[in-house]
């Protein structure tokens, strides 16, 4: 997926699994008038708490990471080295986000 089916003037009207006679164009995933059309459909709405769960759900994934790391369940060393790139580049950018914050609310603490 997807193949869009469009209107005369160019609008996406469809998206479809399997190219057919209406749909030969090929989209990505993260095509911008293919998220554009998903938002207006009525399926948007669901669409959109879909991508929102899979932001918390990978929050829920790396606070899990750090918990089972710190109980000593896995070694971060264990893990492949891309994901333990992963998981220390996403530990100095959480890090770099709570000190501007707290400068931020605290100045000169």
């Amino acid at each position: 997926m997807p193949y869009a089916e469009r209107n005369p003037e160019g609008t996406i009207i469809a998206l479809y699994a399997a190219q057919n006679d209406r749909a030969q164009e090929f989209l990505t995933g993260n095509h911008p008038e293919m998220s554009a059309f998903l938002s207006d459909s009525p399926n948007g709405q669901v669409h959109a708490r879909m991508q929102a769960s899979d932001l918390e759900m990978a929050r829920v994934v790396e606070d899990l990471i750090f918990v089972l790391i710190e109980k000593s369940v896995i070694k971060l060393d264990s893990l492949p080295a891309a994901t333990r790139h992963k998981i220390n580049q996403r530990a100095q950018i959480r890090e770099a986000i709570s000190n501007a914050l707290s400068d931020q609310l605290f100045p000169g603490a």
